[in-house]
């Protein structure tokens, strides 16, 4: 059913599941998710799961398709208007509103496949060669700044947060754009 326009009630329905789910993948390894237990919490019967999807791979695409369509939403204004350095800050700001979450991905072993799938997905939704069509190599330059982007965000997540996210933000973008320079306060004359 994905995809498929829904009647608000059935929305709500789906949009719980969803949320049940994410909140269980925090919670629990995957292995341990079953259909019993997250209509058990989402206190809904199986046949309204089944109505929805089809088992456990399709609840996880959706989640996947969902994040990957709202951060392109968030993005696309920096996208269309070549303003990288608010693309990348922007990134860090996505996806630190789901940041429980998106760390779920970055720390548990149980995660990696769907994590690397969901990369890859992201990673080909946002193809650089068209975006900035003067890369001379846009695909490595596109896992660089990819690779970058979630190291700088797992390393700020993993040591306490030690900035305000606007500021971590900031110097996110300074650096995937300009490089160590923009980082180190040196006098331009030396």
């Amino acid at each position: 059913m994905s995809g498929q326009t829904l009647d608000p009630r059935s929305r709500k329905t789906r949009d719980a599941i969803l949320q049940t789910f994410k909140n269980m993948l925090t919670e629990m390894d995957l292995s341990q998710i079953t259909i019993k237990k997250l209509t058990e919490r989402v206190g809904i019967n199986r046949k309204t799961f089944y109505h929805h999807y089809n088992h456990i791979e399709d609840l996880i695409l959706d989640m996947q398709n969902q994040l990957i369509s709202a951060s392109l939403d968030y993005f696309r204004p920096s996208i269309e208007n070549k303003d990288f350095h608010t693309f990348f800050k922007n990134n860090f700001l996505f996806w630190a509103k789901e940041i429980d979450f998106i760390y779920t991905f970055f720390s548990r072993k149980d995660l990696e496949t769907i994590y690397g799938e969901f990369t890859r997905k992201e990673i080909m939704s946002t193809n650089f060669k068209e975006i900035w069509p003067e890369l001379k190599h846009p695909e490595i330059v596109q896992a660089y700044t990819f690779g970058a982007t979630n190291y700088l965000f797992s390393y700020w997540y993993t040591n306490g947060k030690p900035l305000p996210i606007e500021e971590f933000a900031e110097l996110g973008a300074n650096l995937i754009i300009n490089g160590l320079s923009s980082a180190l306060d040196f006098d331009s004359e030396s």
